[in-house]
């Protein structure tokens, strides 16, 4: 938890123990705020949205999710939920404990769209985890490391050092003011600021990297697909509604990893086809336009010229 001036605090309600650090106080570009939370079952959450694609990582027990419209999740140790932005949510009542999560909660679009690398990040983690889904060890391990550490600068640390400060002041000693400065509200170092930025941005990292595999595996099913369906008149929207994913997903997934636009390695297709069949004896232009997907002659005619640097006519025999 924070205050008004994001300091660390901490509060425990029950047996239940939270702890928030915001990511301005950690000096993080893409996280708005971390927290660490354990033994969660005597915590009854109340219903709550972020401004902010929020993913909570459960490191040990069992934790469910209720959303919105969209029913509960059970996430249990090693397992990770991305809750997209605005979505309302809680933690039900009732969950095995002892349970122990970490939550990173992302900057808005906003920021995402002034930076590219964020915005890849935020899609990755969208994709991968709307639905409970396993994490590598890898990144299970930063999570872990990064909970330790938000559990620890979540004490009331000011509690013993503030008093010491005093005591220093009131014996009069030059040092006081040195040791106000050295000792800010927020309690967090410059090694532990870097350490935790270093933490979470190997975190992202890890996750993007772990994507950009899936991405390559969903670009060649996607082509061996379209290979088969390349006849159909399709649009964009329909491929991606056809694998489940947005339309900007599939743009840039096929985009980074054939290297050509979803539309583009169709028409190069239908050319390609086209060209076979115009080589065949008796084979007419119109025909062969209809039958590798084009709407007309004409458009055909065009699209053929682009690719080949010819007329279709040019190879019938």
């Amino acid at each position: 938890m924070m205050d008004s001036c994001g300091n660390v605090l901490a509060e425990t309600v029950g047996s239940a123990y939270t702890a928030g650090i915001s990511g301005k106080s950690a000096r993080l570009g893409t996280v708005r705020q971390i927290t660490a939370a354990k033994r969660m079952r005597a915590v009854p959450m109340h219903w709550h949205r972020h401004h902010g694609t929020e993913l909570l990582l459960v490191l040990s027990g069992e934790i469910e999710y209720d959303l919105a419209g969209a029913g509960a999740r059970q996430v249990h140790g090693g397992m990770a939920l991305a809750v997209g932005d605005g979505t309302v949510h809680r933690a039900k009542e009732g969950m095995e404990s002892p349970a122990q999560r970490i939550g990173l909660l992302f900057s808005d679009a906003g920021t995402a769209a002034c930076d590219p690398e964020h915005a890849v990040c935020l899609q990755a983690i969208r994709s991968r985890f709307s639905c409970p889904s396993q994490v590598s060890r890898a990144a299970l391990r930063y999570a872990r490391i990064l909970f330790g550490e938000v559990s620890r600068l979540g004490r009331p640390i000011r509690e013993w050092l503030e008093p010491a400060a005093v005591r220093v002041a009131e014996s009069g000693n030059a040092a006081a003011p040195v040791l106000r400065q050295r000792i800010p509200p927020v309690c967090l170092t410059i090694c532990e600021r870097m350490r935790l930025k270093a933490l979470t941005e190997l975190l992202l990292a890890e996750l993007a990297d772990e994507d950009a595999a899936q991405r390559s595996g969903l670009a060649e099913y996607i082509c061996g697909w379209l290979d088969t369906h390349f006849r159909e008149r399709l649009s964009v929207q329909e491929i991606a509604g056809h694998f489940n994913c947005s339309r900007t997903f599939l743009f840039d997934t096929f985009r980074k990893n054939v290297g050509l636009s979803p539309m583009d390695y169709i028409q190069r297709k239908r050319v390609e086809e086209a060209r076979n069949l115009l080589s065949k004896p008796g084979s007419s232009v119109t025909d062969v336009a209809f039958s590798v997907g084009f709407s007309s002659s004409q458009y055909f005619a065009k699209v053929f010229r682009k690719y080949t640097g010819k007329a279709p006519g040019e190879f019938l025999r």
